[in-house]
């Protein structure tokens, strides 16, 4: 199974199931890498990991522990259903707008969103810059027009 587990009575059981594949999974790395050499052969690659520092397993185990808290909290505060579901991420500001700009248009970035311009200019072999241009929309697609103009 790929991707994130999703919340609902059934998380800490597909967790749990989730944790089992993965420590199966990585079991059977060492068991092959076993065979291969008993059976004469050079196995190819690098030998596996042990169980304690495989990535896998204890990221499968992170998401276990976080369906523990996640199911005790739940199960803490009857009178609230549903609390701690739709949190915020804590890296967004709560301000969406910006009041110098406000034509300027949001705009995806690495950690959330921005408002802002897309900035794109064009410079000659010798490092001149050639053209500069600012445009709302958030691909680059309309700046390679105008490198081929100037290119």
């Amino acid at each position: 199974m790929t991707g994130r587990i999703p919340d609902g009575p059934h998380r800490l059981a597909e967790a749990q199931a989730h944790l089992a594949r993965e420590i199966a999974g990585h079991q059977a790395k060492p068991d092959r890498h076993a065979a291969i050499i008993a059976a004469g052969r050079r196995p190819m690659g690098r030998p596996p990991v042990p169980m304690e520092q495989s990535t896998r397993v204890l990221r499968a185990g992170r998401v276990v522990q976080a369906a523990e808290r996640a199911a005790s909290e739940d199960s803490g505060s009857p009178s609230r259903p549903g609390a701690g579901k739709h949190r915020k991420p804590k890296h967004l500001p709560d301000v969406v707008a910006d009041t110098t700009g406000p034509q300027s248009p949001i705009m995806p970035a690495r950690k959330g969103f921005l408002q802002g311009y897309n900035a794109d200019l064009a410079v000659s072999a010798d490092h001149v810059i050639v053209a500069v241009s600012l445009s709302q929309p958030t691909n680059d697609q309309a700046c390679f027009d105008a490198a081929r103009e100037y290119g």
